[in-house]
């Protein structure tokens, strides 16, 4: 069965019956809703709209929830697509604790919708996908072993996007280092993704040794390819402007940034199929070494200009190789360095990195 734009907005009492477990209909509504009216009718318009009103006054995010409701009911050409999978769509996102932050995307092949995170320091982000079709109704797990992240040509599919995309930035990177896998920063993604849980792991949950790492993750009902989750990530940063941030206030750029972010040069993931949970069942986490998004310089993800200019005799088709194993514990150690020395016993020990990897990219 395959939906008109009538029965498109057939659909939309649910949003009535879920917003009004906790908030009275909306006057607006009385007497004017139709299920059969067609989108044009102005009452009908004016009461949807106020449902979104609604929807807004329990928000604290506005300007994200009302692109959402614009592009909801300004969408000239639907989407074909089978009823219930929209039903469920709608009720899952609507019937979450994240209604505060929803955003429809409409396209022309499925309904998305994205439920940022809160943001962590550094940031920590995950990105969900409900995307057609559906899972079989025999509760198969269509394609996921082919995802496990231990077999060696699934590790070499996410370096490899991930360094794709890295080359591909704009503007340029000077400065960016090649990512390459973590057996180790693998084995804890692995573990937090077993746990079927959509949220993310705790900072001793990420930490490879003494090095923290930062995360992303994606929940999606369908098992797409790595390339596709990584993709996604990446294509954040169509809103996001260098040395500026997101184009638009509440906009989540942040699995972006961590993506790009130019010193983290390991990456480790893992999947895991959630048959409990209701339909987003394929849970993807990655982690990255030495975290990214760093307070304060979440606006630079990187040093712009010509690709490789910060590591000329360390280059690889447009990404630096001079690594560093070393971390410096706080931001200003080249200050400290310069100040004190490396022969300060503070120095020594909390800025390893500016003291031993003076020539390499941190």
């Amino acid at each position: 069965m395959q939906v008109s734009p009538t029965e498109w907005w057939m659909l939309f009492p649910q949003l009535t019956e879920i917003l009004s477990q906790g908030n009275a209909s909306d006057p607006s509504c009385h007497g004017h809703w139709s299920p059969s009216a067609h989108k044009s009718s102005p009452s009908q318009k004016k009461c949807l709209w106020s449902v979104g009103d609604t929807l807004l006054r329990k928000s604290y995010h506005p300007t994200t929830a009302n692109d959402g409701w614009t592009r909801i009911l300004e969408k000239a050409v639907w989407p074909s697509t089978p009823v219930d999978q929209i039903k469920q769509t709608l009720y899952l996102a609507l019937s979450t604790n994240q209604v505060h932050a929803l955003k429809f995307q409409l396209r022309s092949c499925c309904l998305c919708f994205v439920l940022p995170a809160m943001a962590l320091l550094p940031a920590l982000l995950f990105l969900v996908a409900v995307l057609l079709p559906f899972f079989p109704a025999n509760g198969q797990k269509p394609g996921f072993a082919a995802m496990a992240t231990g077999r060696r040509e699934v590790q070499r599919e996410i370096v490899n996007k991930h360094n794709e995309v890295r080359r591909s930035v704009s503007p340029p990177a000077r400065n960016m280092l090649k990512m390459q896998w973590d057996s180790k920063a693998a084995a804890n993604a692995q573990r937090w993704a077993n746990k079927c849980v959509l949220k993310h792991s705790s900072s001793q949950d990420r930490k490879v040794g003494k090095r923290s790492c930062g995360e992303n993750l994606f929940k999606s009902s369908y098992p797409n390819s790595w390339s596709y989750a990584i993709q996604k990530w990446f294509d954040e940063g169509n809103d996001f402007i260098y040395a500026m941030g997101p184009k638009q206030k509440n906009i989540v750029v942040g699995h972006y940034t961590q993506v790009v972010w130019y010193s983290s040069y390991r990456v480790g993931c893992g999947i895991a199929y959630c048959p409990k949970e209701r339909s987003l069942k394929y849970f993807y986490v990655c982690q990255y070494c030495p975290s990214g998004n760093i307070v304060g310089r979440s606006l630079t993800p990187y040093l712009k200009g010509t690709p490789c200019a910060s590591c000329p005799d360390h280059c690889d088709n447009g990404l630096c190789t001079n690594t560093c194993e070393y971390d410096d514990m706080y931001s200003n150690c080249k200050d400290l360095k310069s100040q004190m020395g490396c022969g300060n016993d503070f120095v020594k020990t909390n800025c390893k990195a500016a003291c031993n990897c003076s020539k390499k990219i941190y």
